[in-house]
């Protein structure tokens, strides 16, 4: 089965987001109302960017500078 593109696509009721370095941050939501929120054209990537407001908001494969430092 090929990957969803768009949210209209999204083949199950519940969208479930879990941040990897936030043990307690995870959301579910119904697709019928972020479809009326957002429209069924919708990118996955912009659904996620829609509900997430996470402090490191850099792409999954680059972390951000300054995240982490040393004080010497």
């Amino acid at each position: 089965m090929e990957a969803p593109r768009a949210l209209g696509a999204f083949p199950y009721r519940r969208v479930v987001i879990v941040c990897p370095w936030c043990p307690r941050r995870r959301g579910c939501y119904d697709t019928e109302r972020l479809i009326a929120r957002l429209g069924p054209v919708a990118s996955l990537e912009d659904v996620l960017a829609a509900l997430v407001r996470c402090r490191w908001p850099a792409p999954w494969h680059v972390r951000r500078p300054g995240k982490y430092f040393a004080i010497v």
